[in-house]
């Protein structure tokens, strides 16, 4: 990862949050503020374009979380709790103050959705991209999903530890224009993104 970091110099800014940094990077004037909440895995490349078009609008922030992308690794397990902490440190750190509107895709709306609840004075919105329901946690079926999906994440770090992950994955690069595809395939095939990856 040191060396995909060095072929491919961070977008944004590397901001401390207390010993470690986290990747953000935010384009664009005016307000609300609009945060990316990347699902997954992914980080900041998921949403560049989306990021683009809404600079025309407002500021938009788009960050990689603990462990991914340019981030450095946490030093605890990923849960929605510590990522919304996270959040909020970050957006502390770098200055970037509300009003928000909060944009979350997959599982990463659970970080959202805390995030808006400990600040409804800041959150003015929330948009959801085929969002993780928080309610669906306490379904049956959540317990043997969760379970697959750590089987996954734990198959797919040891490919990615001799370089194959790619070949198993059916994340699509295609979606990225050249040259960020260079950047998301080192970003996203390697064996940080997956250590924590696991149970919500």
């Amino acid at each position: 990862m040191r060396r995909d970091a060095t072929r491919f110099p961070p977008p944004g800014r590397l901001v401390d949050v207390g010993g470690r940094r986290l990747h953000l990077h935010c384009v664009g004037e005016g307000t609300p503020t609009v945060i990316l909440e990347a699902g997954g895995t992914s980080g900041i490349l998921e949403y560049l374009d989306l990021q683009d078009a809404v600079a025309g609008v407002t500021r938009v922030c788009a960050y990689d979380r603990a462990g991914m992308g340019w981030s450095d690794d946490a030093p605890h397990a990923l849960d929605a709790a510590s990522l919304a902490t996270d959040l909020e440190a970050l957006l502390a750190a770098a200055d970037v103050p509300g009003p928000y509107v909060v944009v979350a895709g997959s599982q990463a709306r659970l970080t959202a959705e805390l995030f808006a609840r400990r600040h409804p004075d800041a959150v003015v919105g929330l948009l959801l991209l085929d969002a993780l329901h928080s309610e669906l946690l306490a379904a049956p079926s959540m317990d043997a999903g969760a379970r697959a999906l750590h089987r996954k994440a734990t198959l797919a770090e040891l490919l990615a530890h001799v370089g194959l992950h790619g070949l198993a994955s059916t994340y699509d690069l295609d979606r990225h224009p050249e040259p960020r595809r260079g950047e998301a395939r080192a970003l996203k095939y390697h064996p940080r993104p997956w250590r924590r990856c696991g149970p919500w």
